[in-house]
């Protein structure tokens, strides 16, 4: 077996860092209008933003809209405690997502929980200038 890589210069501006610890990904396919994605990314940050920050098991969150898919917008959020996140209440977490539905006048037309079948954990990543985006 080769040596373990925790953080290597790739290239001359390509770095890699390994996790210290790796992150639970939870991604979430949410379907809405083309014109109410810019709205939905607003009523989740107004909304899901201040409830994320305070859990301490959260480590951050990418928000992707779909260039092929119009009205598809993807999720990615990072947990470092999926045991614990597993503990959430699922109908306070229901309550909160009813609180998106109702912001969006009914304007969410699905929403797929991707890691109900398939759990992934980020174990590394690379970063262009060895700093953060």
């Amino acid at each position: 077996m080769g040596k373990e890589l925790d953080a290597c210069k790739i290239e001359q501006s390509l770095f890699y860092h390994k996790l210290e610890q790796p992150l639970y990904v939870e991604e979430i396919v949410v379907k809405v209008p083309p014109d109410r994605v810019d709205d939905w990314i607003r009523l989740d940050t107004e909304i899901w933003g201040p409830i994320l920050a305070t859990r301490s098991i959260f480590k951050g969150k990418e928000i992707w809209v779909s260039k092929t898919n119009p009205g598809e917008i993807t999720a990615i959020i990072y947990w470092s405690d999926y045991e614990l996140l597993k503990t959430e209440d699922p109908d306070w977490i229901a309550e909160i997502d009813q609180k998106m539905k109702d912001a969006m006048g009914g304007a969410i037309e699905s929403m797929v929980f991707r890691d109900a079948t398939d759990l992934r954990v980020k174990v590394g990543e690379y970063r262009e200038n060895n700093e953060s985006y």
